[in-house]
């Protein structure tokens, strides 16, 4: 409870060196539209150049890999939960 209790204290310490960002960091009006506009060109050369000769193909995890790995899960969970005092 101890180690909680200098958790919270830190995190609390933590959010009090919170200060708001400074004006120099924010882009103008000017360079956001300029970013999108960048943005924009980027993506219309993807469109059109695409990925060249890379084909990009996703096959499905199999169904037994993803019953394993949460029944993994589900009894650690389970063993933590009876373990419980």
């Amino acid at each position: 409870m101890m180690i909680l209790a200098g958790l919270l204290l830190v995190g609390l310490c933590c959010n009090l060196f919170i200060r708001p960002v400074a004006d120099k960091w924010f882009m103008t009006a000017s360079e956001l539209a300029d970013e999108k506009r960048h943005a924009k060109e980027h993506v219309i050369e993807e469109e059109v150049v695409g990925y060249g000769d890379v084909s990009v193909t996703e096959t499905p995890t199999p169904i037994i890999l993803v019953w394993l790995a949460w029944s993994i899960v589900a009894a650690a969970l389970g063993w933590g939960i009876y373990n419980t005092p």
